[in-house]
């Protein structure tokens, strides 16, 4: 059995699901054909097609049009050639971040060649655009109009791949238009590994500030303003506290901080209990707080002990729960504690690839899966109730119900509808 992996890298997953996978005797083919600035740890094959591939693109978006045309020609023939390649070679593709060769129009081909194919979402790529903070964050000038096009092609690429794939994988908060059942993302693990030894917390010292690290990938959508914020208030009640914020550096960057700091802050808003930055914290023994709304339905089809351990608190109850983190130094020790034996038992490359493996062979216990229609959240991720509100407000405004995309879900479109309608 050969499997491959790709299209696209996400904070290092799918190199540290490769590097499980061997663990475990399995053959790969990793394809990464993203160009990452964060630099993680571990690469996709870099073959000749790869690099064509990047070149091309990158040379396709400017010139006179026979030049566009000609790079653009020469990204699909080696895509072409790429895809040959893997389905020649190998029995099971696991696709991440909704990627595909060819905008899906490879996965019939892929049905009828008797390969299996799993899907796995990370996020934005399928929680409704109106719900995500970070496409409608409010610096990148999108429109109501660009929101519902968004959402519209969103919605489509959900019904094509939820039809021709064998599994899924996602997370319930953002599962609004998977239309069956799928596998839980926590379920499955965030697989992760590093090279450098993980360190314990520093050692207490009463001339030395608590360090908190925050490093928001996008500073609006993670909360950072918030986040500041409660710093300061926690300051001038006097408590000796300092906010490290990292923002736009090397994956080493942030490795070496999380090395000297005490605790993390991850996010405001976010649905998720352990993202991929607190996972790497977990590593280094380090406690995360995140805030979110999503606490009852990100644990559905999970049992108590694949609960990622962090303080996840409802935004309100961000300040509180980091000034807990100061002052109850057993605690935060005791959290760091948890989270590390978590990450290395039941999040390790080897432990999700297990789970993998489980799901290419088509071993999915019936209590791993999660019927989507059962899911009503309604909050979206990265952004606030009241942005979110304001979001489906202006959808309905301009495209009415249709344009939520919800039309297999009459009850849902329904408590949308109501959840505008509310005053904040």
């Amino acid at each position: 059995m050969r499997v491959f992996l790709g299209l696209t890298e996400i904070a290092g997953y799918y190199a540290n699901l490769r590097l499980g996978l061997a663990e475990l005797g399995i053959d790969t083919l990793y394809i990464d054909l993203s160009l990452h600035s964060f630099r993680y740890s571990g690469t996709g094959d870099i073959h000749p097609l790869v690099r064509i591939i990047h070149f091309s693109v990158a040379q396709r978006t400017s010139g006179n049009i026979g030049r566009r045309l000609f790079w653009k020609s020469l990204d699909m023939l080696a895509r072409s050639v790429l895809l040959i390649w893997a389905i020649v070679t190998c029995d099971v593709f696991i696709f991440g971040f909704h990627t595909s060769f060819f905008s899906y129009v490879e996965l019939p081909l892929l049905k009828l060649l008797g390969k299996r194919v799993i899907y796995v979402f990370h996020g934005s790529d399928v929680r409704p655009a109106y719900l995500d903070g970070s496409l409608m964050a409010q610096d990148r000038g999108r429109t109501t109009a660009k929101c519902i096009r968004l959402t519209r092609h969103q919605a489509l690429k959900l019904r094509v791949t939820d039809y021709f794939a064998d599994v899924i994988v996602s997370h319930p908060p953002f599962a609004h238009f998977h239309r069956r059942r799928f596998v839980p993302f926590l379920r499955i693990g965030l697989p992760y590994a590093i090279t450098t030894p993980p360190s314990g917390s520093p050692p207490e010292a009463q001339n030395r500030p608590i360090r908190v690290l925050h490093s928001p990938s996008h500073p609006e959508a993670k909360g950072t303003p918030e986040i500041r914020e409660a710093i300061r208030r926690l300051q001038a009640k006097g408590h000796p506290v300092e906010l490290v914020e990292l923002t736009g550096v090397t994956n080493a960057v942030v490795l070496a901080e999380l090395a000297r700091c005490d605790f993390v802050v991850d996010q405001v808003y976010s649905d998720t209990p352990m993202a991929g930055f607190a996972t790497e914290a977990a590593h280094f023994g380090k406690p995360t707080v995140v805030g979110g709304y999503a606490q009852e339905v990100a644990r559905l089809g999970l049992p108590d002990e694949l609960v990622p351990p962090s303080i996840y608190c409802r935004p309100e109850e961000l300040e509180s729960s980091i000034e807990r983190m100061i002052t109850d130094v057993e605690y935060r020790l005791a959290l760091g504690r948890a989270a590390q034996a978590f990450v290395l038992r039941e999040w390790s490359p080897q432990a999700v690839a297990a789970r993998f493996v489980r799901i290419i062979r088509d071993e999915v216990p019936a209590d791993w899966l999660v019927d989507p229609n059962e899911i009503h959240y309604l909050y979206g991720g990265g952004l606030s109730i009241t942005r979110a509100r304001e979001l489906v407000r202006a959808i309905l405004a301009a495209g009415g119900p249709r344009a939520l995309q919800l039309r297999h879900r009459p009850d849902l479109e329904r408590l949308m509808i109501a959840f505008a309608q509310e005053r904040d």
